[in-house]
């Protein structure tokens, strides 16, 4: 079983690697087949994150207009333990697809690129632990 890790553990490496390819690929093409608009934060949804915790978790809801003039809303990915009212009224960047407007994404980087991000930092952690533990088993 030992000498299998490295194996393991690059194997699933490669594979948050192609996750990685995958969701920037996605993202890629999304970005650039969107129409790029501005949109506003109306106000603050009040979300329960988990039922352990008694805190309430706070999302800004922002509220944008397609190329016909119809008004669509968009919960930010990133959501606070602290209210932030201070956003209420804000402008922010949005992509939305001209065919299905209700389908958009904030313009940041956590809301367009943090799946690809994140599984790249997970995919370098274990090509890593594969290389060390290959180095360990001979």
């Amino acid at each position: 079983m030992k000498k299998q890790l490295p194996y393991l553990f690059g194997l699933i490496g490669l594979v948050c690697l192609g996750l990685t390819f995958f969701f920037a690929y996605t993202q890629y093409q999304f970005t650039h087949s969107a129409i790029l608009t501005n949109a506003v934060y109306t106000h603050i949804d009040k979300i329960q994150s988990n039922q352990n915790t008694k805190n309430p978790a706070y999302q800004p809801v922002a509220t944008y207009k397609d190329q016909e003039g119809n008004e669509h809303t968009i919960n930010s990915l990133v959501t606070s333990y602290n209210p932030q009212d201070d956003l209420i009224g804000k402008e922010v960047k949005i992509y939305f697809e001209a065919a299905n407007p209700s389908k958009a994404v904030i313009a940041g980087i956590w809301n367009l690129w943090g799946a690809s991000i994140t599984f790249l930092i997970i995919s370098i952690i274990f090509l890593i632990a594969g290389y060390y533990t290959s180095k360990q088993t001979v």
